[in-house]
């Protein structure tokens, strides 16, 4: 369970919100965050998979800090998975219904998270999803497009893009750089369209996440091609980005928080706040309030031992054989 992350929801008095998440260990030398047990929370899990990442959050909200009023909401593609989850997320509850310690929290009868809506549904298109409904909207991945120019086929392999990524990225050619250039925009694209959803349906003045966000193609260490289909940590916070995807009036402009520690070693994860319009603090008192906001998260991350991660390595990775199917051990 170490790489599912744990969420610390800060709604102390006249301070923005911290959100962070982080590798989900038992050992921590960090406070329950100023969070009130009475306040409702509603968390959004964009391609939440079969569920498992909601579920370790749950339980690290409600073990840690006995944070227990949460409803979970998500999508994914494949609606078998979103079946799953469901199951899951269904069984747990009622498990947790006569297990949750301590009892105080919560009624015999009454199951300490709530199941909104877990639908099949499209990350770039969440129409089903109300404006400005959620507490927490994250997504722990964003897959790359496989073949963002169309250039090999419906049934090219992860294994054969690789490998053609590693001839772009050591050819001269101006035709394969400025190939490499489109599918790098193509992939900017796609990010946006998540990120803009995720925007959309989280609160003013609340948080949005991502997480194990990789490199660009070619990107400095990363030539071998194997890491691609990401994006630079500078275009979260560059303006050219923020006008063409029209995040200008969305996003606080000193909420953009980096951590390079994430699941995988070489990747990072990224936090943005989107701007509350009703909020009439000066501009210079909320950059203020972000930077110690962003200072308390990452100490807060640093205080979490990620070394157990590190030794058991990537179960998730497993091997790929010649046809380029992925196999988990």
């Amino acid at each position: 369970a170490a790489y599912f992350g744990s969420l610390l929801v800060d709604h102390a008095p006249h301070e923005t919100p911290t959100v962070l998440r982080s590798s989900h260990t038992n050992q921590t030398t960090t406070q329950p965050p100023n969070y009130s047990r009475d306040q409702s929370l509603a968390i959004y899990e964009s391609a939440s998979g079969q569920g498992l990442n909601l579920l370790l959050t749950l339980e690290i909200l409600q073990e840690q800090w006995g944070i227990t009023n949460v409803t979970l909401y998500g999508n994914d593609y494949l609606p078998e998975s979103v079946h799953v989850a469901r199951t899951i997320l269904q069984q747990e509850q009622e498990n947790s219904t006569r297990t949750v310690d301590p009892p105080q929290l919560q009624s015999d009868h009454e199951p300490w998270y709530q199941i909104g809506a877990l639908c099949q549904g499209d990350s770039t298109n969440l129409s089903h999803v109300p404006s400005n409904s959620m507490d927490i909207a994250y997504t722990g991945f964003i897959d790359p497009l496989v073949d963002p120019l169309q250039l090999w086929g419906p049934h090219v392999s992860m294994a054969q893009v690789e490998g053609a990524m590693r001839q772009l990225c050591t050819s001269l050619d101006d035709l394969h750089q400025d190939l490499l250039q489109q599918m790098q925009q193509q992939q900017q694209d796609w990010f946006a369209s998540w990120v803009s959803e995720l925007l959309r349906i989280v609160k003013p003045g609340h948080s949005i996440i991502v997480e194990d966000v990789g490199w660009p193609a070619c990107w400095e260490d990363h030539v071998d091609g194997d890491n691609w289909g990401g994006v630079l940590p500078s275009w979260w916070s560059d303006a050219k980005t923020w006008e063409t995807y029209g995040w200008t009036h969305l996003i606080e402009p000193e909420s953009v928080a980096i951590e390079e520690q994430a699941w995988y070693p070489d990747r990072y994860n990224v936090r943005l706040q989107k701007q509350d319009p009703n909020d009439t603090t000066p501009a210079n008192i909320r950059a203020q309030h972000q930077k110690v906001a962003n200072q308390r998260a990452h100490d807060l991350y640093e205080a979490i031992d990620l070394e157990m991660f590190y030794e058991t390595g990537d179960p998730k990775e497993g091997s790929v054989d010649a046809a380029g199917e992925q196999h988990v051990e």
